[in-house]
C-alpha cells in the first residue's frame, strides 16, 4: 500500500510539473526576449519544484447533509416500487443485473500494484545507469588529471580571480587533464575546475577559469543535479529530456552574460572566439553532473549572439 501511494503521488507530480512546463515555455515566448538570460535559467525552477516538492491542500470538514425526506403514499394510493440499483457497467437483462462491461475503475486499482513495480524498477535502473556514468567520468579524469604547478601561471590566475570573484581560497581546486577537449566544472561536494593544459594565452586561459567559476558561484551543478533527480523519479515522462536540455541551454547563457558584462569590447570578441575554438575541437558534450565551457555545438550562434547583445 505504501508503494502505490508514493506512485500515485508521483503522477500527481508529474501532472502539475508538466503543466509548469506548459507555463514556462508560454512565458518565454511572450517575455523570454525582455528578460535577462540568469532569469530565463531561474524560471526552470518552478516546473522542478512542480516535479519534486509534493503540495496538500488542507481540506474543510465537510457539510453534514440532511437526511432526505420520504414522502409516505396518500391513504388508497398504489405505493411506488423502487427501482433496483445497478452498479456501473451493468445492464439489467429481464430485470436481472448481468455484467457485460468490465468497470474501469476497478481495473486500474487491480493494475495499480503492477504499474507501481514498473514505475519503482525503472527509477531504480535510471538512477543506477546515471550514476554509474558519472563515477566512471569521475575515475577517469582522477587518472588522468594532477594539479597544476605551485608557482606556475595557471595557479596564480587561478588564484587571483578567487579573490577577485570572492570566492574563498580552497573552496574549489585547480586540476589538469589533457584528456579533456573543454574546460570543466566537477563535482558537488569537492568541486574542481579541470582545465586541458595550463600552457595556453593568458586571456584565453584566463576566459575559461572565468566561464568555470561563475558555474560554481551560481550554484549551476547543484541544478543539473536536480534536474537529474527529476528525470530518474519521473523517467516515464519525455517532458523531462526537453527539461533538462533547455536547463544546459539556459546554464550556459546566464554564464556567459555573467562573465561578459564587465569585459571590453576587445574582450568579448576574445570571449567568443574561445568559443569558436573549443567547438572546432569537438567537446565531448552535455555530462550528467558537469558543466562545461563550450557543450553543444548547436546553441553555439545563439551564445554568440547573446555576447554581443549584453549591456
Amino acid at each position: 500500500m505504501l508503494l502505490i501511494g508514493i506512485f500515485l503521488t508521483v503522477l500527481s507530480l508529474t501532472a502539475a510539473g508538466s503543466l509548469g512546463v506548459l507555463l514556462v515555455l508560454g512565458m518565454k515566448k511572450l517575455f523570454g526576449k525582455r528578460l535577462g538570460a540568469r532569469w530565463n535559467y531561474l524560471v526552470w525552477l518552478l516546473p522542478l519544484a512542480l516535479y519534486l516538492v509534493p503540495v496538500y491542500l488542507p481540506q474543510g470538514e465537510h457539510p453534514v447533509r440532511k437526511a432526505p425526506q420520504v414522502l409516505l403514499p396518500a391513504a388508497g394510493a398504489p405505493a411506488a416500487v423502487p427501482k433496483p440499483v445497478v452498479p456501473g457497467g451493468t445492464a439489467l437483462v429481464g430485470g436481472t443485473p448481468a455484467i457485460f462491461i468490465p468497470d474501469l475503475w476497478e481495473l486500474c486499482q487491480q493494475l495499480l500494484p503492477a504499474l507501481a513495480l514498473l514505475w519503482l524498477l525503472g527509477l531504480i535502473l535510471s538512477a543506477a545507469v546515471r550514476l554509474a556514468d558519472h563515477r566512471r567520468l569521475a575515475r577517469s579524469l582522477e587518472k588522468c588529471s594532477h594539479l597544476p604547478e605551485e608557482n606556475g601561471r595557471a595557479a596564480a590566475l587561478f588564484s587571483r580571480l578567487l579573490e577577485e570573484m570572492n570566492i574563498p581560497q580552497g573552496r574549489v581546486e585547480l586540476w589538469l587533464c589533457p584528456g579533456v577537449e573543454s574546460p570543466l566544472l566537477l563535482g558537488l561536494w569537492r568541486p574542481r575546475v579541470i582545465l586541458p593544459e595550463e600552457d595556453l594565452p593568458e586571456e584565453r586561459l584566463e576566459m575559461m577559469l572565468r566561464h568555470e567559476l561563475n558555474h560554481y558561484r551560481g550554484r549551476d551543478l547543484w541544478l543539473k543535479a536536480i534536474a537529474l533527480v527529476a528525470a530518474c523519479i519521473h523517467w516515464f515522462n519525455p517532458l523531462l529530456i526537453l527539461v533538462r536540455r533547455e536547463i544546459s541551454r539556459a546554464c550556459e547563457l546566464s554564464c556567459d552574460e555573467a562573465v561578459v558584462q564587465t569585459l571590453a569590447a576587445p574582450a568579448r570578441k576574445h570571449y567568443g572566439e574561445t568559443l569558436l575554438l573549443l567547438a572546432a575541437e569537438a567537446p565531448m558534450g552535455a555530462l550528467p553532473l558537469a558543466v562545461t565551457l563550450c557543450e553543444e555545438k548547436k546553441t553555439l550562434q545563439e551564445r554568440l549572439v547573446s555576447i554581443v547583445k549584453v549591456q
